[in-house]
């Protein structure tokens, strides 16, 4: 498609397309919401990801499941689950009070769905490779867990 394309276009026909005020639009509101769902998966996958590593607690496989839904559905398929679930009452609900669809919202939502599945898993991964030792020696000299995992 892309040497199809480069054969029937010229370059001015390239730069006609990306000044016009649709395609600016389409480029600027990707950026934007492919950096706000790259920050928001972060925030998730750091303390999701040290917890499926570290942490042992019932339900573990079945979260773990979950989180491999979206990476093994294509992302049409994970939007048109989001849609139907936002036709029923309870997504209705949610959606009186934040409007994801059809909004900005709705995107920004749907990249953070595929996204933090793929960053949960690289930090669980992370967090695997690392040793715990130095965490429980910070531990046994008077840190909290917490503590221990943010200053280490």
């Amino acid at each position: 498609m892309v040497g199809a394309a480069a054969t029937y276009s010229r370059p001015h026909d390239l730069v006609g397309a990306l000044t016009s005020p649709e395609i600016q639009y389409a480029i600027k509101l990707s950026l934007v919401t492919c950096t706000v769902s790259a920050l928001v998966s972060l925030i998730v996958a750091v303390p999701v990801g040290y917890l499926m590593s570290r942490g042992r607690f019932p339900g573990k496989n079945v979260m773990d499941t979950l989180l491999d839904v979206p990476i093994v559905l294509p992302p049409m398929v994970v939007g048109l689950c989001l849609l139907i679930l936002f036709q029923t009452p309870a997504g209705r609900a949610v959606d009186k009070v934040v409007p994801f669809t059809y909004t900005v919202y709705g995107v920004v939502l749907a990249q953070f769905i595929m996204g933090a599945a793929w960053a949960v898993r690289a930090m669980r991964s992370t967090f695997d490779y690392l040793p715990s030792r130095p965490e429980d020696v910070a531990m046994t000299l008077g840190c909290s867990r917490g503590q221990a995992v943010w200053h280490v």
